[in-house]
């Protein structure tokens, strides 16, 4: 299994990659420039994971577009939230939003939940495409009856706020222990993997709106 970084060449870059080794020893990391673009598509097949640094000085554009094509998995690097694309990046649908200042662990975890097939999207992004998402879609719908109970409707509001376990506990008056159990259970009555796509499933069917 190989990783591909496109960034631009510095001492940042050389100790990113030495980072990523360090945390993923069984993976061969690759580090690319602009000046690698070529290369870069030539070298396509054998690559598993594209993560593609947004201040790199080149159209990152094509070769999305390309690595798309080739059914390969994408992860995009934000180092700031104002970047232009950000929204339009987003509607593309990659399999990773990364964002500047991640630790060791959140870095690790990102990588793992796309390299198993899932999506990754940075807490920072994912707040900023719900509340897009809430602007467009602003009018709430009757929830459906018998789905969840009033408390699991009750968390479920929360989490679409932002609120953590140990916030929606204390609002709530109950144990993070108990909170854990209707998460838990949520995620099993919507069939979802994860508190994200829980939340943007109540917001694409209008249960709430934020």
């Amino acid at each position: 299994m190989r990783i591909a970084l496109l960034k631009e060449p510095s001492l940042m870059r050389d100790i990113l990659v030495h980072e990523l080794k360090s945390l993923f020893p069984t993976i061969e990391f690759t580090a690319y420039g602009p000046e690698d673009q070529e290369t870069l598509q030539n070298d396509y097949e054998s690559i598993t994971l594209l993560i593609i640094d947004l201040d790199t000085n080149m159209d990152e554009s094509t070769i999305i577009d390309f690595y798309k094509s080739q059914n390969i998995k994408i992860a995009v690097w934000f180092s700031t939230l104002d970047n232009p694309d950000l929204f339009n990046l987003l509607k593309l649908n990659l399999n990773g939003y990364f964002f500047n200042g991640m630790e060791k662990e959140e870095l690790t975890y990102a990588i793992q939940t796309i390299i198993n097939g899932k999506r990754y999207v940075h807490p920072e992004i994912n707040q900023i495409f719900l509340n897009d998402y809430s602007r467009l879609h602003n009018h709430a719908k009757p929830r459906p009856v018998g789905v969840l109970s009033k408390r699991e409707w009750e968390v479920l509001e929360l989490l679409t706020k932002g609120y953590k376990n140990q916030e929606i506990a204390k609002f709530l008056f109950i144990t993070e222990k108990t909170v854990k159990i209707y998460v838990s259970s949520i995620l099993r009555t919507l069939e979802v993997e994860d508190r994200t796509n829980a939340v943007l499933t109540a917001i694409r069917n209008k249960w709430f709106v934020l």
